[in-house]
């Protein structure tokens, strides 16, 4: 959850907004903000598990993908289309 907080605030502050403090939502709580979490946390394990090709490769795309389902979630709640 610290990722994502870092990525949204990393956004806010790209976006040219002068302060990094973003506005407190509530998309932790949302079941599909959880489950993107874990899905993250299990392809991490299963993509630590392949061999060092395969992880360089494919590994890191997928990693990056399940990484910002979170943080889009994150954006989207933050713009306020919640």
């Amino acid at each position: 959850m610290v990722r994502c907080r870092l990525a949204v605030q990393a956004l806010y502050y790209l976006a040219g907004r002068e302060t990094v403090e973003m506005a407190r939502t509530n998309f932790e709580e949302l079941e599909v903000y959880k489950l993107s979490e874990r899905l993250a946390d299990e392809i991490g394990a299963a993509v630590r598990g392949c061999d060092r090709f395969a992880r360089d490769t494919v590994g890191k795309q997928v990693v990056r993908a399940a990484d910002s389902i979170g943080t889009d979630i994150a954006e989207g709640t933050g713009r306020g289309s919640f």
